[in-house]
């Protein structure tokens, strides 16, 4: 990723040319500071992410709170266990997010997706995400999660619910939700083909939401395809061309404040 080095300008004189330099270094450290690289430049766009994402690594200049959901995710972020159990890591990097810390006995164990598995006590989600399986619908998260929530004692503040993306009323649906996720109201797991994202391949994959800048139009997703890839940031638009893929059905879960 391009940045500006600022090095403070030092005058030996008080001539005005020597004034305006300075003046003009000040400006362009502080656009540097303020400005947020374009997700088309840098290196990632030749590196194995594609040109069309931005490694969390690289990139990490948004603005966090108290209830930015990215400060109560990250701390669960993990890789699926199996090459099919992106739903089941999805879910539980969430799960473990809505439930207070403050809130746990001291000998009770975050969730895994061998712990979220047994609670939930779906034998089709314990079948569908074994090494080698096809993994589960969109349809079928949804309700994983629905009835899960219940088992967690999160069902009393928490609800659930699914939006397949079809056309801009769906969308806009997305983007309500994005909206209330940045304002700390619950989570969104997403339903997407990671290979029209990355520019290779094609991979109906479950990830959850990490961030989303509003400036840029960018969300930040928690990918669980750890032997790949890490978190990155890729464009709304891009976003939407991997759930809008011919003959595939996708979208997204959200779970929020009742």
């Amino acid at each position: 990723m391009s940045r500006l080095v600022c090095r403070k300008a030092s005058c030996l004189s008080s001539d005005t040319c020597c004034m305006k330099v300075s003046v003009l270094v000040l400006l362009l450290f502080l656009i540097s500071c303020a400005h947020k690289t374009p997700l088309s430049l840098g290196p990632a766009s030749s590196s194995k992410y594609g040109k069309n994402t931005f490694p969390l690594s690289l990139r990490h200049d948004f603005s966090g709170t108290d209830r930015n959901p990215f400060w109560a995710i990250v701390p669960y972020y993990r890789s699926q266990a199996t090459d099919s159990s992106c739903s089941v890591a999805s879910a539980t990097m969430v799960l473990n997010a809505l439930i207070p810390s403050y809130t746990m006995a001291r000998n009770r164990p975050l969730l895994t997706e061998a712990r979220s598995l047994e609670i939930s006590a779906s034998k089709d989600w314990v079948k569908n995400t074994r090494e080698g399986a096809d993994g589960v619908t969109l349809e079928s998260l949804a309700r994983e999660i629905k009835e899960i929530l219940p088992k967690l004692n999160l069902s009393g503040e928490y609800e659930s619910g699914m939006v397949i993306i079809r056309d801009e009323s769906d969308t806009k649906k997305l983007m309500e939700s994005l909206e209330k996720f940045k304002n700390g109201d619950g989570y969104i797991i997403l339903d997407f083909n990671q290979g029209v994202i990355m520019g290779k391949g094609s991979y109906p994959h479950f990830s959850p939401v990490g961030a989303y800048d509003q400036d840029s139009q960018t969300v930040l997703i928690m990918d669980t395809d750890g032997e790949w890839y890490g978190p990155y940031w890729v464009e709304i638009k891009w976003l939407l061309k991997s759930m809008n893929v011919k003959d595939e059905i996708h979208g997204f879960i959200w779970i929020h404040h009742k």
